[in-house]
């Protein structure tokens, strides 16, 4: 509930929104949390490049190379209900910069892995933090009115697009001279 301030009753939250509409505070939210979707993309579109990359350098068979993509999957299985309450609790922003703080440790400890069974537990905290990512989704359409958020939906989805399409072409300029890490 906030303060009508012409009125001085008090009005639900959406209502308040709906009666403001769209404006620059909701297009630096669309900015911000479509770069929390394109890196979610980003990071679910690394699979395709790092299986083949760890199967070279540790000589992994067909088993382990699926295990390490399947442990992304299980880590957002769980993440999605840590991340979701934890936002409930002590707020959607909050939760969403300790969460993408989580992914960006994991990530790194992905890069410098040692051994296969290190990178496993990595990715599986990795996919873990990205369960969370849904969170972004949330905070955004609660700032959005309601009669813009189907529209809004689709456009955020760019964002998912834009992030495979980047990470395909920094695979594409990065392995092949610099290697997967």
């Amino acid at each position: 509930m906030v303060n009508d301030s012409q009125g001085g009753r008090k009005i639900p939250m959406e209502e308040a929104i709906n009666s403001i509409g769209f404006g620059k505070a909701q297009m630096k939210l669309a900015a911000i949390t479509g770069f929390f979707v394109a890196a979610d993309a980003m990071e679910m579109m690394m699979l395709s490049f790092l299986g083949p990359a760890v199967k070279c350098e540790w000589n992994v068979d067909n088993a382990k190379l699926s295990l390490l993509t399947t442990v992304v999957f299980f880590g957002m299985l769980f993440g999605t209900y840590f991340w979701g309450i934890l936002a409930d609790r002590y707020g959607r922003w909050k939760a969403l910069c300790y969460d993408c703080a989580f992914v960006f440790v994991f990530s790194i400890f992905s890069a410098v892995s040692p051994n296969y069974g290190t990178i496993l537990f990595a990715r599986a905290m990795v996919g873990f933090g990205l369960g969370g990512f849904g969170v972004s989704w949330t905070y955004f359409f609660e700032f959005i009115p309601t009669t813009d958020r189907g529209r809004w939906a689709s456009i955020m989805m760019g964002w998912w697009s834009l992030g495979t399409v980047l990470e395909a072409a920094l695979a594409w300029a990065i392995i092949p001279t610099l290697g997967w890490r």
